[in-house]
Formats: structure tokens, sequence, C-alpha cells
């Protein structure tokens, strides 16, 4: 290509001479045009979702360059015989796609081809000063993904049968999902070096960016965003046909090393390497994780605490998390406890989160000291707690796994290995002999997953709790519980995790608890949170009255939605007149800005519950009808409740809301229901001190 390469001018900023992903040429100090020309055959059947595909594909040159497009010309070629219907399917996917990335086509040209070609020639413009190269990465740069790696794969396994509609439905919406969003998220970041990966896949591309950058970099398999299967599938070979010929020139650059027989038959580690980047083949297991040196060789990151005889704390705390499950903000982390027993036999008692796992690892290596771990006890299946479950079988292939059938059911969906070789399935009451110590078995399922059961050391009087008795939060060296202030700085974290995670198993948690009873307890050790070994009453009163819902305190919750003020100003005035009547504990919430998981858990903590809502888009105000939905869902039940609404002109908040409280079980509602028209006025007024007085007196019954 160079032979016939421009001759280089001032104002070609880019061209044949680099493998950036579009041309630039400067049109004037402020203004630089980028060009670039994409097309391809079809990956999909749907011809709007190719020509979408196809037209998200070019436009990513552009993005990637830091450029905003502006114009693209259509390229086509296809047969007749397909006809004009689907040709313009195919077209108005394209348009679709360039009009939502905020450019237009105008224009194009066509031929006739055997085979179906679509693609763009695409026209943006950047700043001169601010282009972002495929050179430019520097030492210590992260490398960020913008999308899920392996479309190529999957694809292949779809043509082969291997996958279906159903499960490319995720690959076919990445493959149309502009990556505008990152350009722009990308300006703001100031990055060195960029480039779009296509199709020389990520090791071509990076290779291109690290060999224009003078720099090598590490790529480990853990942060690798997949499609679900691509592993799978490519360990079937089911690989785009050029992938063969990438591997081969892939070879110069890229090294790899297999480790330790005895640790994985065929995974490797990542190893660090000049100008260049370490890729990897694992064994045929989905979802393969590399396998790392011998944790703790050479090194002493462990951090453990023994909790009783023969018996290790392994656990760790995640602080960079901020929402549990995605969903339950954390402010203070989260912390994942495990633990280990060391006797003639050595047993694990759950496993740990991804987040942790490197910290796990070193923790497990040091207390086994050369010891083989011999069984796993799976009391609960959650990822949170068994995502090392697939390294820990790699590692030790003899290793037994203990837990309910359909734990086992469970480790094949999160998992994709037949765990039956390694499976011993457990019922009520069975035990486990590890030496001196024998493990019993306590099934506790929907607590709160259909699969858990606690497990009871015998020798000890350790209740190993699974979720029951933890709390939101991360953990110190502080372990136990009588290391804190836990009544000051705990409880309501305790609650919050309780009424959120296990909160409608009211049912299944008066059962455990029943079970427990029976057992000479003397430490209980959950999988979040402290270690009791003493004050047992603390967790174990509260979690009675949270499983019958039976309020804690004579509290009154307040939860309004609030647009102009008049709804939070009804609010705060019952506030004011109930602590002038004598209710020394009021509490209110604004349902826009707090998390509802904190207004559930004040709703277990509270016997009487005020629910307040402007009227919004003829329905209760939105965060009002998030938290009745959700106090549904968690299915409380036995409260007396208060409401009041706000209208200007159709207050259909106050129906609506006791529509929704009467699908509650045992919700006495008091009267009277207070309406508020636009802002508090005298009738209004009488209405709350007659609320007030209603509920003061409810308070002493």
């Amino acid at each position: 290509m160079k032979d016939i390469a421009p001759p280089p001018g001032a104002d070609l900023l880019l061209g044949f001479d680099t493998s950036d992903d579009a041309a630039v040429y400067r049109l004037n100090d402020e203004t630089a045009a980028v060009l670039t020309l994409d097309f391809f055959t079809p990956v999909v059947d749907d011809p709007y979702e190719f020509g979408a595909i196809a037209a998200a594909n070019a436009l990513s040159d552009v993005f990637a360059m830091g450029a905003v497009p502006l114009t693209a010309l259509n390229i086509l070629a296809f047969p007749c015989s397909l006809g004009t219907d689907v040709v313009g399917e195919v077209l108005r996917g394209g348009a679709d796609k360039v009009a939502e990335a905020g450019a237009f086509v105008v224009g194009g040209h066509s031929i006739e081809d055997d085979e179906p070609k679509y693609g763009l020639s695409v026209f943006g413009t950047v700043h001169p000063d601010r282009i972002v190269r495929n050179a430019g990465a520097r030492p210590g740069d992260a490398l960020f993904y913008t999308k899920a790696l392996g479309s190529g794969i999957m694809n292949s396994a779809f043509r082969a049968g291997f996958e279906d509609d159903e499960g490319m439905r995720p690959v076919v919406e990445s493959m149309m999902e502009l990556n505008k969003a990152g350009a722009e998220a990308m300006a703001r970041a100031d990055v060195h070096a960029a480039t779009d990966v296509t199709g020389f896949g990520l090791a071509g591309h990076l290779h291109e960016m690290l060999d224009a950058s003078g720099a090598s970099a590490d790529v480990f398999w853990d942060d690798l965003p997949l499609f679900e299967s691509a592993y799978r599938y490519s360990c079937d070979f089911c690989r785009p046909a050029k992938t063969f010929g990438i591997i081969d020139w892939a070879r110069s650059f890229v090294e790899s090393n297999i480790i330790r027989a005895d640790y994985a038959s065929a995974c490797q580690t990542p190893r660090r390497i000049e100008r260049g980047v370490w890729f990897g083949h694992g064994s045929r297991v989905a979802k393969c994780r590399p396998c790392r040196p011998e944790a703790g060789e050479g090194r002493a990151m462990y951090n453990v605490r023994a909790i009783c005889e023969d018996t290790w704390w392994l656990g760790a705390s995640d602080r960079r998390i901020q929402l549990f499950e995605n969903t339950y903000p954390v402010p203070n982390g989260m912390s994942y406890n495990n633990y280990l027993i060391m006797d003639e036999k050595t047993c694990l008692l759950d496993g740990v989160d991804e987040a942790v796992s490197r910290q796990f690892e070193e923790n497990l290596a040091h207390v086994l000291d050369g010891r083989p771990l011999d069984y796993l006890v799976i009391d609960h299946m959650e990822p949170d707690h068994c995502a090392v479950i697939p390294d820990l079988v790699r590692r030790w292939p003899n290793l037994k796994l203990v837990g309910t059938p359909k734990a086992f059911d469970l480790v094949r969906q999160f998992h994709g290995f037949d765990p039956t070789p390694h499976a011993i399935k457990i019922k009520e009451g069975d035990t486990l002999s590890l030496g001196r110590h024998t493990l019993q078995f306590v099934l506790a399922p929907m607590v709160h997953w259909p699969e858990v059961m606690v497990t009871f050391d015998q020798l000890t009087g350790t209740l190993f709790s699974a979720d029951a008795f933890g709390a939101f939060g991360a953990t110190g060296g502080a372990i136990f519980a009588d290391e804190v202030d836990w009544e000051r700085d705990w409880a309501d974290e305790a609650r919050r995790y309780y009424t959120n995670i296990v909160g409608k198993y009211g049912l299944q948690v008066t059962s455990l608890l029943k079970k427990a009873s029976k057992l000479d307890i003397k430490e209980i050790a959950p999988l979040h949170a402290h270690i009791w070994r003493r004050d047992f009453d603390q967790i174990l009163s509260r979690y009675q009255k949270w499983a019958a819902y039976e309020p804690e305190d004579k509290s009154v919750a307040i939860f309004y939605g609030s647009i102009y003020g008049g709804t939070a100003n009804a609010a705060d005035i019952l506030s004011t007149k109930l602590a002038e009547a004598g209710v020394h504990d009021v509490r209110v919430y604004d349902v826009s800005k707090t998390p509802v998981s904190e207004m559930v858990s004040q709703s277990f903590r509270s016997p009487v519950l005020v629910f307040a809502s402007a009227t919004y888009n003829m329905g209760i105000f939105d965060g009002m009808r998030e938290l009745l939905e959700d106090l549904n869902a968690h299915a409380m039940k036995n409260r007396a409740v208060g409401v009041i609404y706000n209208g200007s002109w159709a207050p259909q908040a106050g129906s609506l809301m006791l529509d929704a409280i009467q699908r509650m079980k045992g919700m006495e509602v008091l009267d009277p229901e207070v309406h508020v028209t636009s802002a508090v006025d005298e009738g209004a007024l009488e209405q709350i001190d007659a609320l007030s007085a209603a509920i003061v007196a409810k308070l002493a019954e």
C-alpha cells in the first residue's frame, strides 16, 4: 500500500503509514476531516439488523478517533433475486443507525453481486489537536472495553447450530449498539489511545496499538468482558475461519506458558512480555478463569483469624462496591466471610465473590500450608459466595462438594460443568466426619434461596449460618460482633440486610430459628458481617420479630413524595404534632432521595407507617409507587397506616395508595385520610390533627 500512498503533506495528518481506524485531513486550524469506509457480508439473517450492524461498525471507526460523524454514503452489493424489500430493510437499518449517531445518509452506490454486502463511507470532523490515535498508550494505562468480546465466535456457533436465537440476542444487540457514548466518555477522560476492535479481534487490534505505542500490556482473563458462552464455543473450535490465520500471525508477539500440571492441565497464567500482549488458551470448561501461580508463594498477603478450635476465618471485604446485587446501596462496602476447618480432613465452608477472590486465594493457601482441600460445603450457591468453585475443582480434582441437590443444579447453571463426580448430596440431618469435627447439616430453603442449608459443627458448637444473621457493610479487623459497638453501628444495617434480602420469607426464617434452638450453639458464623460468640439475643430476638413482622419499638415512619412542597409540608406538620403529643421517635423520609431498601427496613421497625403522596400523571408519585410495590414484594403486613394524599385537580393518589395498601395483609388504615388540595389549608390541618390523635392512640394500645 505504501507504493500507492500519496506523498506526505502538512495537512494529511493520518493516512496509509499508520494502522489507525480512519484517515484524517486538516481543513483548517480548528477542523480536521475524518474519513473511513467499511462493509461486510451479513452476520445475521434479519436484513434490518444487518444494516444496523454494518452501519454501527463503520461509524465506530469515526468514534474511535474521537470524532463526530456528519454524513455517510451507502455501499451496497446485492443479488437482484433477494428483491427490493430486503434491500430496503438493509438500507433502513443503516439509515436509522446513522441518524442515531447524529449524522445523515446523503447517497451512495450499489451494484449487483452474488453475495450480499453492505457498509458505509463515513465523513466526520474533529479538532486537529484532539485526534485520538491508536498510538500513545503509556505504561500504567488501564484498558477499557466498551462492549463484550466474542461476537465472531458466537456468530460461528450460531451458524453451526450450537446457539439459538435467544442466546444470540445479547450479541445482536451489542453489535447494533453505537460506540457514541464511549466516544463521549473517552473525550471527557482525555484518553491516551483508542482503537476499534473488529475483524482482527482483541489480540490483533491491541497489538497494533501496542506496536504503535512502543509498549506492552498485561491482559487478564478475569477482566475480559466475554459473552456468556464465548469461551466454551471457542474451545469447541466455533471460530470465524480467519481466526486461525490470525492465530498464526499473532504467535510472534503473543506468549503463553503452561504452569503446574497439578493445578490445571491446560490452563495458563498471564505473563509480562516485552512489546506484546499475553493471550492464553484454557481447558474445555465454560467460563474458565486463568489459573494463577500458587497463591502465597514468595508473599505474605494473607489475612486470616482463628475463630475457634481448628477453624479459621478467611474472609475479605470489598469497599469499592456501591450496589450489592446491583440494587442495594452499600456506602460502607460489603464483607464476604468463609471458613476453613483443619482436621484429619480439610473442609472449606463456602467461597467468596469474584471481587475478593485474590485475597481468598492467598488466605486459603496460607492456612492449608500445602495440604489438599478435601471438602467444600456449599451452604449457599449464590455467586457472591461461590464464584470460585470452578477454580477449586480444577486445583484439587479429588475435591468433594457437599450441598443439597438444588445446589448442584445451580452449580450447573452458573458454572457450566457437571458436578456429579464431586457431589455429596445432603438431606436433613445428614452428617460428615472430618476426624474430631462432625458437621451436621440443617436444611433452610428460601433463607433466602431454595438450595440453602446451614452447617453445625458438633465439636465447637459453631453454626455456619449462610446468609442468615448477616449485615450490609465491610468489616475491619474486628470480625466478632463483641469487638464493635454493634447496637450503635450495625443494628440498622443488619435490619436493612434482613428485610431486603430475606424479608419476605418470614415463615422459612421462623422454621430455621426453631431448628437452631435445638442445637447447642456457641458461635454463629454468617457469610456477611460479624461472627457472634456471645450475646446472641441481640440478633436472634430481632430475627424473631422480623420473621413475625412484629415492630421493634413505638416509632412512626412517615414517607412522602412531594412535587412543589405541599405534601412535604403536610408530612412535616404531622411529625411536629406527633412530637408535641409525646411520640419521641418519628422519622420522615423523602421517597425521591431515600433508598428504597432503607425505607423497607424502617417499615419493618415501626408499628405505624404514614404514606403521603402527591398525584402525579393521574397516579401515585413515582418514588411512593416504587416503595409500595417493594413493600408488597417483601410481604409487609400487620401495620397501622396513615394516608395523606394531594391533588390539585384530580386527586387519584389517595385511592391508588389505598388499593396498594389493601393488597398487604393485616394493614389497618387509620381515620381520617388526609386530603390536601395543592397546599395545606384549615380543612387539611384539622384532618392532620385527627390523624395525629389516631396514631397516638394506636401507639398506646
